[in-house]
């Protein structure tokens, strides 16, 4: 079985496509199985502070899509869950300075 270099995933430059080889997502098939949202997680838990425009571009980049092309609703959804993702990972930050 061959796998996609991330590389080739559109929206994606070479300095993000090195943030998610740092957690362990090498190739396209990778980030297909662990999920838009454990990607950005791990990132976050990383420390590597991935931006919303990241976000928007996984999403798009594994439907083939220019990130702009992502309607409000897509747009919105993602805002959801990075805040969400940002809250767990602060809240569990308090957790250990206990």
């Amino acid at each position: 079985m061959t796998t996609e270099p991330l590389a080739r995933l559109p929206n994606l430059g070479p300095k993000s496509a090195a943030w998610l080889a740092d957690v362990g997502i090498r190739d396209i098939d990778t980030l297909r199985q662990v999920g838009l949202e454990e990607a950005l997680r791990r990132l976050i838990e990383a420390g590597l502070r991935p931006s919303l425009n990241l976000a928007y571009a996984l999403h798009a980049g594994l439907e083939g899509r220019h990130w702009q092309s992502l309607d409000a609703a897509e747009r919105s959804a993602l805002i959801l869950t990075m805040d969400s993702l940002r809250a767990a990972h602060r809240d569990a930050r308090r957790l250990d300075d206990r």
